[in-house]
């Protein structure tokens, strides 16, 4: 996940547009939600701090 540098701390519109291929609801919807990004961003932290998921991964970039 990529947090812009500005002030607002929010996710870009392509996240919310890659998100909408991925969970079938429109992106604008998405973006609305508010916990809708918290709770990814919480998955996404929980997902990397799982000592298997770092080692399989931590060199895939």
């Amino acid at each position: 996940m990529i947090i812009h540098k500005s002030n607002d701390r929010e996710q870009g519109n392509g996240f919310y547009k890659l998100c909408s291929t991925i969970y079938g609801k429109e992106w604008e919807e998405l973006k609305a939600d508010k916990d809708f990004e918290l709770e990814r961003m919480k998955e996404c932290y929980s997902f990397w701090k799982d000592n298997e998921n770092y080692k399989k991964f931590k060199n895939d970039y």
